[in-house]
């Protein structure tokens, strides 16, 4: 009985601590919509941060986004966020 009580909980034990030291990830599809801020002017290129980690970002509107403006994530192309301003975003027009 005492070995099967031990057994448990060194795996369980491992289990856990692979769960809480493992890198998060975040499914691309699930960052389309999220809005996040821009750490640094967004023109074209630049930094912003979306659910609280820091992304590489690109605007391909003709207006820079600047630093602190609010931004949402149209696209993600590898690791690169397409972002637009959160405010007169294309989402606006769509409906």
């Amino acid at each position: 009985m005492c070995l099967g009580t031990v057994v448990f909980m060194v795996g369980g034990m491992t289990a856990m601590i692979r769960a809480r030291f493992s890198t998060p990830t975040v499914g691309r599809e699930g960052m389309v919509g999220e809005t996040g801020e821009a750490e640094v002017d967004v023109a074209p290129d630049g930094v912003v941060r979306v659910r609280g980690a820091l992304w590489r970002a690109r605007t391909n509107r003709a207006t820079p986004i600047r630093a602190g403006d609010r931004v949402r994530v149209v696209e993600v192309v590898g690791l690169v966020l397409e972002v637009e301003p959160e405010e007169g975003g294309a989402r606006e027009s769509r409906h």
